[in-house]
């Protein structure tokens, strides 16, 4: 019979070959969260923005509006 040291054994290489693939698949879907977490930031930040504006933009009307009224009485 042969003596193959384990580490050698084709089931133990194809493990540590499924672990680095499992690695290197949790390493890139870190970095697309990392990505996204910066995009989402980044839309809040503009979403704040435009309903800021939007705001503004309601009272803006809202003023001629009443400005509107009070020259028509």
């Amino acid at each position: 019979m042969l003596s193959c040291p384990l580490q050698d054994h084709n089931c133990v290489r194809e493990l540590r070959s499924m672990v680095q693939q499992q690695q290197n698949r949790l390493s890139d879907l870190q970095m697309d969260v990392s990505e996204i977490r910066v995009q989402y930031t980044e839309l809040r930040r503009e979403l704040r923005t435009v309903r800021v504006h939007t705001r503004r933009l309601l009272v803006i009307e809202y003023s001629d509006f009443e400005s509107a009224v009070k020259n028509v009485e």
